[in-house]
């Protein structure tokens, strides 16, 4: 659902706390909407990794543990490509991979980053004294809890905190693809998809759209000269 169906519904009333919160889980963000997030984040974001991991979910509709599974040498920027390390789907392979076109603006923003990384090999990776940081983990990435606490921390207290996690930022990536026209075999690649079921809960109408198409529906003009 969009943003303004989720809030109709709350505000007829007669929904639980939980029922309410529930609604959120099904919300998907149009571009506008993303880009708004997206400006908050880089603004509200207390450490550096934090924005970057918000542009990676955006751009390539990445899960937040494939995100969390991000090597920097999976950012190829002379090839124009990141890989995107899925869990593992095969037992005939250590691992499962797919490749997304690197968008202009997140491979600036990823470069950026890069210079400024704290070290070792993971493309997400939060300062070693950062608090919460487990010391055991030295150069190492961030878990999917950690990723998930800086979701909802950076947040809080903001219009922005319904959001339940990253998946949302997925959820819109493959909605925004489809309304882009691009083709349902490609958005299908791009996200690792594998069945026409999964690919069918990114063919949302955006409301706006629907009203253009309607708009065209020749039995209205045809009414209003009569």
């Amino acid at each position: 659902m969009t943003w303004g169906e989720i809030e109709r519904r709350i505000a007829r009333g007669g929904l639980s706390l939980q029922q309410q919160n529930d609604l959120w889980k099904f919300l998907y963000l149009d571009e506008v909407q993303v880009a708004e997030l997206l400006e908050f984040v880089q603004k509200k974001a207390e450490d550096p990794f934090i924005f970057p991991m918000f542009v990676f979910a955006a751009f390539t509709g990445a899960r937040r543990s494939e995100i969390c599974r991000s090597l920097i040498d999976d950012f190829k920027f002379d090839d124009v490509l990141v890989t995107v390390r899925e869990r593992k789907r095969r037992k005939d392979r250590a691992s499962t991979t797919r490749d997304v076109p690197l968008q202009s603006r997140l491979a600036t923003i990823m470069e950026s980053w890069f210079k400024d990384h704290p070290g070792g090999q993971f493309t997400i990776a939060p300062p070693l004294l950062m608090p919460r940081r487990k010391a055991n983990l030295q150069l190492g990435g961030l878990s999917r809890d950690e990723a998930h606490h800086h979701f909802k921390q950076t947040l809080a207290g903001s219009k922005w905190k319904v959001l339940r996690g990253f998946h949302v930022l997925r959820h819109s990536f493959g909605a925004i693809c489809t309304r882009s026209g691009i083709p349902m075999n490609v958005i299908a690649k791009w996200m690792g998809h594998t069945t026409d079921e999964m690919m069918k809960l990114y063919q949302h109408l955006f409301p706006q759209d629907e009203q253009k198409w309607m708009a065209r529906f020749p039995l209205q003009s045809t009414f209003l000269r009569a």
